[in-house]
């Protein structure tokens, strides 16, 4: 029972964590007139950099550990989606299978390094495969 409470935490976790981060987000492309998806590039570099920042807390604040961390990238895979459906940008769930796995093996670094009190390095480590992902397949 412990490990279905776990799992689902780390879920809601990464649904959670991708929604305040993403209305966030919209507050300040509205507040500054810019538009959410601004400049490409931008996403391409910055976007891993406060995604990641985003699973980093709320490995932090819901104190997710492997091997929970995998359902805390499905649910964060899941509410990109959701909002890419929303913003009519469409979901081609074969498209999706590439982003759900680098939001789980970034999960996965993030807990292990911050397990190891070595949050920082995990922190690289996630924010440069997310980069390179973003290069690569953008």
């Amino acid at each position: 029972m412990l490990k279905i409470f776990n799992s689902t935490l780390a879920f809601l976790s990464g649904l959670i964590g991708f929604g305040i981060l993403y209305l966030l987000l919209e507050a300040i492309a509205q507040m500054t007139g810019l538009d959410s998806s601004f400049i490409p590039v931008g996403l391409i570099l910055f976007g891993p950099i406060y995604e990641e920042l985003g699973k980093y807390f709320s490995i932090k604040i819901w104190k997710i550990t492997n091997p929970y961390a995998i359902f805390l990238g499905l649910g964060w895979s899941a509410i990109e989606s959701f909002s890419m459906y929303v913003n009519k940008e469409g979901i081609n769930l074969l498209y999706r299978i590439n982003p759900t796995l680098l939001h789980i093996l970034t999960s996965v670094v993030l807990v292990y390094f911050i397990t190891r009190k070595k949050p920082v390095r995990g922190l690289i480590i996630a924010i440069i495969l997310h980069i390179v992902y973003n290069i690569i397949f953008s």
